[in-house]
């Protein structure tokens, strides 16, 4: 399963015609796995949905049974962003594809710069980070 062990490194993707890309075997990816792609502070990630689920049902859980009125208020603005975060539910296929939706502003030269973050993937534009680590070996 997608992140079952710490993932890390980072991955250039290419994105073919079909708007599909190829998550990395190392990730623990399995065919028919169901995985959403999801925003986070303006990133986008790719995790397993049982996970992410279970990170939604921890919230309603606290929201239903409220141990004090600042998580409640916290917890609610949490349900909010959730509710808007989920951009794709996808399913992995035989050749550990998945179809990004909603990708153009990431978009660089149709490749992606996938890293490990924890036990999911963040995506970044390639472009842009080759041009962030450009900048940063020169100073």
């Amino acid at each position: 399963m997608l992140g079952d062990n710490a993932i890390y490194g980072q991955f250039e993707l290419t994105i073919d015609d079909k708007n599909r890309i190829i998550i990395p075997a190392k990730t623990g990816v399995e065919k028919g796995e169901e995985i959403v792609i999801y925003t986070e502070n303006g990133d986008r990630y790719i995790d397993d949905k049982k996970r992410y689920t279970k990170k939604i049902q921890k919230i309603l859980d606290r929201i239903e049974n409220p141990m004090d009125l600042k998580q409640y208020k916290k917890d609610l603005e949490l349900m909010r962003y959730f509710s808007d975060a989920i951009l794709a539910d996808v399913t992995v296929d035989g050749s550990h594809r998945i179809r990004i939706t909603d990708i153009e502003d990431i978009r660089g030269n149709n490749t992606l710069e996938v890293c490990g973050a924890g036990n999911r993937l963040r995506i970044v534009n390639a472009t842009k980070a080759y041009k962030k680590k450009t900048r940063l070996k020169k100073a």
